[in-house]
């Protein structure tokens, strides 16, 4: 259905990521077949594979496919870390390994990375809240959350960061942050859904185990978008 939406207007990266690697290749190469243009790879999670465990994961989803696979590396919702001699490896042995999405909280590493890989890899971040930190330090953008609600003031600070017009991105990112707070005042996604429902874009519903935001929380996020006018 997001192919079929997005039309070749926008690029489509499906997550096709599991803690089994039958079941990600399996789910890659089916992504693969409806069109996207790329796939959204997950560390696997509560099974804590080894660093050579990990390079094998991703190695075998990527050589099993051609589209571009996108790392994504969050060590607080899977329990391990990509470390950076790993991604450098996987880079190195996988053509189709165009980028990886940074959420492991770790700004070092993240440029250690960018200091590390090729000039065409991709370091994006995963955190909207350290996008600008990351930029700065060369990287190349980010997998946002709060872009789902103010897509062209996310794009505009993005933007402004990478041609080097950072007075203007800095002020973009300071009017942002309270946003990305906000987003966050739970487990996403479910702040950020509770807004667009109250904005009337979605129909706010959850698949078990989300659910809808407690109410002390739900007051705070509906003061935070009535202050703004947003509601």
């Amino acid at each position: 259905a997001s192919v079929e939406m997005a039309a070749g207007k926008v690029k489509v990266i499906a997550g096709t990521g599991t803690n089994s690697t039958a079941k990600t290749i399996s789910a890659t190469q089916n992504a693969e077949k409806l069109g996207v243009d790329a796939a959204l790879v997950v560390n696997p999670y509560y099974n804590k594979p080894t660093q050579e465990g990990l390079y094998r994961h991703f190695k075998a989803v990527a050589d099993s496919v051609k589209i571009p696979i996108v790392v994504y590396n969050i060590k607080g919702r899977t329990g391990v870390n990509l470390e950076t001699p790993t991604l450098i490896r996987l880079i190195k042995d996988c053509s189709n390994i165009a980028a990886v999405k940074e959420a492991s909280g770790d700004l070092e590493q993240m440029k250690d990375v960018i200091a590390n890989a090729p000039a065409d890899f991709s370091v994006l971040s995963g955190d909207d809240g350290i996008t600008l930190d990351l930029i700065k330090g060369g990287g190349k953008g980010v997998v946002s959350v709060v872009s789902n609600m103010l897509p062209e003031k996310m794009s505009a600070m993005v933007q402004a960061a990478l041609e080097g017009r950072m007075q203007e991105a800095e002020k973009l990112d300071s009017e942002l942050q309270p946003f990305f707070s906000m987003a966050f005042v739970e487990t996403n996604p479910i702040p950020i859904k509770a807004m667009l429902a109250m904005q009337g874009k979605i129909k706010e519903v959850y698949r078990l185990p989300m659910c809808e935001l407690r109410p002390e929380n739900r007051k705070k996020v509906e003061g935070f978008m009535r202050q703004r006018g947003m509601i």
